[in-house]
């Protein structure tokens, strides 16, 4: 069965970001208990049925802000192709804890709405072929901005705006996070490193470069576009 199985093309798809979103749901229903007056016996307990009241009433909020549509849920699992690449991926975040009964809230949230995972690909890789398929009409649900880099309209709840993305605006975007790295994902030795080396590179030799070293980057990009598509707020030429 193919991924675009799970689209419509009869309404416009809201490819919502799960792993993200659930995360948050669940978190937020959980309790830290004191046990006895010295304050030394605690425990966690979380009231998933909170969280799941809180993660339906977050998707309905989204349909209404995006006119309806057809919801589909794009969640992490299995292992990463990444990690067959480069072992270290991600190794920062093994201290972080899953919020309690977070396990569970997949399986339900699966069982409740449509939804999609692809072994050895994260949601946002799901999202992102997704939003790329040709004859259907996609919105992708995320504050994560990794999916800047896809064309196509973006909404970020979080400021609650919506973007469309066009395909200069994307891999320029996707070419800046390739030269600046990204905390989230690399030790803070490495992501600061390429930070400060990626930041002159984007803001500053690449307004410098020749359109034809440019396009040598991407080609059927017009310099202009570029320009256009790389100019930001406050970056010095």
């Amino acid at each position: 069965m193919s991924v675009l199985d799970k689209l419509s093309l009869e309404n416009h798809n809201l490819l919502i970001d799960a792993d993200l979103y659930l995360f948050q749901a669940t978190v937020a229903s959980e309790e830290t208990i004191c046990w006895d007056e010295d304050g030394d016996i605690w425990s966690l307990r979380a009231d998933l049925k909170q969280a799941k009241k809180s993660f339906t009433e977050r998707l309905e909020s989204f349909k209404r802000r995006l006119d309806g549509g057809e919801v589909l849920l794009c969640f992490t699992t299995g292992s990463n192709f990444r990690k067959t690449v480069y072992e270290p991926y991600k190794s920062n975040r093994k201290k972080t804890r899953k919020p309690v009964g977070y396990v569970h809230m997949v399986g339900w949230a699966m069982e409740q709405w449509p939804s999609i995972t692809v072994d050895t690909l994260e949601a946002d890789d799901i999202m992102g072929i997704l939003q790329s398929a040709p004859g259907y009409e996609t919105v992708v649900v995320s504050d994560d901005k990794d999916l800047l880099g896809i064309p196509g309209t973006v909404y970020r709840p979080m400021k609650d705006e919506i973007i469309d993305v066009s395909l200069p605006e994307a891999d320029a975007w996707f070419l800046k996070q390739c030269l600046m790295g990204d905390s989230t994902d690399l030790d803070v030795t490495q992501a600061e490193l390429l930070r400060h080396i990626g930041g002159e590179l984007a803001h500053k030799i690449w307004p410098q470069m020749s359109p034809p070293d440019r396009e040598f980057l991407i080609s059927g990009v017009t310099p202009q576009e570029w320009d256009e598509a790389f100019r930001c707020e406050g970056c010095e030429e």
